[in-house]
């Protein structure tokens, strides 16, 4: 409950669905203009079942779940195979895509260079021997070392006849 009385749940899971007799069937769910087949956008004759939070339960009609929780209806009507129904078909294919782009995005996003494998990878030498000081050994003085060593032929000059 909010200050001003009104109680605004927060949905646990779908738990059921129900199609009534106002529900476009499949056979009808699709309209052909010039040749070109397209789906009836509706919601129409479709009810979810909803826990909420608290325990308790109410029948809602689809169109307002799927505005306040799209992805959690979508991914239930594919789990449930009733995505190509008229009703879900025009708009589950596409909030699936919309969340597998926010999802990657996200995890793009926080992918930091200075970590790989739960190691501290260092940007800068003064960094690595800070991480070397931090740790106590000298693991990544000891690999630039390496590295120069062996990329050093690189910067031989050479005879001109060689």
């Amino acid at each position: 409950m909010d200050a001003e009385g009104y109680d605004t749940g927060i949905l646990d899971e779908i738990v059921g669905h129900r199609k009534r007799s106002t529900a476009i069937p499949i056979a009808d769910g699709f309209t052909v203009i010039n040749n070109r087949s397209t789906t009836k956008i509706t919601t129409k004759g479709w009810d979810i079942q909803i826990r909420w939070k608290d325990g308790s339960t109410d029948w809602l009609p689809l169109s307002q779940i799927k505005e306040s929780n799209p992805i959690a209806v979508a991914e239930y009507a594919v789990a449930q195979k009733i995505n190509r129904e008229p009703a879900f078909h025009w708009w589950v294919t596409k909030v699936l895509k919309k969340r597998d782009r926010l999802i990657h995005k996200v995890v793009s996003r926080c992918r930091k260079g200075s970590m790989k494998f739960g190691i501290a990878v260092p940007r800068t030498v003064a960094e690595a021997h800070e991480l070397d000081r931090i740790n106590g050994n000298t693991f990544w003085a000891d690999a630039i070392k390496k590295e120069m060593e062996n990329v050093k032929i690189a910067f031989n000059i050479l005879d001109e006849d060689t």
